[in-house]
């Protein structure tokens, strides 16, 4: 692992630089809008008294990402990993190097197909400043502005994360910050400590509902997760895996969700939430099936395979997380932890129209 350049702006007396990590895989593209607009976020935050720290991640690009990077933003912190390790095991890595991140206490994470709003960072500081808030994520529109991607999240009840409107029309909003299922993984801000005590992300979920897994252990080891819909992004989406789902987005989705169900829910909410996913299973296969379409039907049930496989590893972590719970399923869906299931349903429907399958 590269350290790269040091980044050249001073911090601001006592207060430590807050590094914005962006993870980056041949997304060359992407790339000077997202960092053009974190300049533009720096010289805002510095008003709020904060040092923002822009950090290139790079998981192996090939396409020129970095050469782009160390000549047009100089100011970039470069932290080249060599290969691939996935967004889980990427975010990980950096987020436990001692060397690299020091004692900062606040780390930010950006998708690469971002672009932040001038004053996108001091709410999001703000609004994670009591000690019982661990992670608070951005509101998050559409490439253009003119729809919402995500408001906020909950958890569905097959284990897996629901975007609150997302697809609706986007409109101004001065609604405070308040709680959420989970933090999207493509823009949000949490506590380093609190990261490491949770467990930080699995590498093996690789991408996809592990900011689910994230944020549903924040909530069962007591702390909050907050949404900040002060806090703006626009996301252009899919710039990883493409917008509609492919195979291997749909093998990587099912997997993990059916990881977290196992290991995260209580007893009632796993049996319910078991019965659900062997309906809903039942249907995409049927849906697959007659429309010949062979490759989503064999990465579906390849990851249920996985699953099955996997079962023992996942019952022990099971076990070591439910004796550390302090808040059950009831709480948690007073909280507004959970999505009900038609939501749920609503949400795979509205996928379906905008391209999924």
């Amino acid at each position: 692992m590269s350290g790269g350049t040091p980044p050249t702006h001073a911090t601001l007396g006592a207060v430590p630089p807050l590094p914005v990590l962006v993870l980056n895989l041949d997304g060359r593209r992407w790339l000077a809008p997202c960092f053009a607009s974190l300049r533009a976020a720096a010289a805002a935050a510095r008003g709020a008294g904060i040092e923002l720290e822009p950090w290139l991640v790079d998981n192996g690009s090939r396409d020129g990402s970095v050469d782009l990077v160390r000549a047009e933003f100089p100011e970039v912190r470069v932290v080249a990993l060599g290969a691939n390790l996935g967004f889980a095991g990427a975010y990980d890595r950096v987020l436990r190097d001692e060397a690299l991140l020091g004692d900062v206490p606040l780390v930010a994470l950006l998708n690469n197909d971002v672009r932040v709003a001038p004053g996108w960072l001091p709410p999001l500081v703000a609004a994670i400043a009591p000690d019982d808030v661990a992670i608070c994520g951005s509101r998050m529109l559409s490439g253009d502005g003119t729809r919402v991607d995500h408001a906020g999240g909950q958890v569905a009840v097959i284990g897996g994360g629901v975007d609150v409107d997302k697809y609706a029309l986007a409109a101004a909003t001065s609604s405070p910050p308040h709680a959420t299922g989970f933090a999207c993984g493509g823009a949000l801000l949490l506590k380093r400590r609190l990261y490491l005590e949770l467990g930080g992300f699995d590498p093996a979920y690789v991408i996809y509902h592990e900011d689910v897994d994230l944020s549903w252990r924040a909530w069962l080891l007591g702390y909050r997760v907050l949404h900040v819909p002060a806090s703006v992004v626009c996301h252009e989406g899919g710039a990883l895996m493409g917008a509609a789902e492919s195979p291997r987005r749909l093998f990587l989705s099912q997997r993990n969700r059916l990881r977290n169900l196992v290991r995260l829910s209580g007893p009632g909410r796993l049996a319910a939430g078991l019965g659900v996913a062997a309906a809903f299973d039942l249907v995409r296969a049927g849906s697959f099936a007659v429309r010949g379409d062979h490759s989503r039907l064999r990465a579906l049930l390849e990851a249920d395979r996985d699953v099955a496989l996997e079962l023992p590893r996942l019952w022990r972590a099971r076990a070591a997380l439910q004796a550390r719970r302090v808040r059950g399923d009831a709480e948690l869906a007073r909280a507004g932890v959970f999505a009900p299931l038609g939501q749920s349903v609503r949400a795979w429907l509205d996928q379906r129209r905008a391209g999924g399958p």
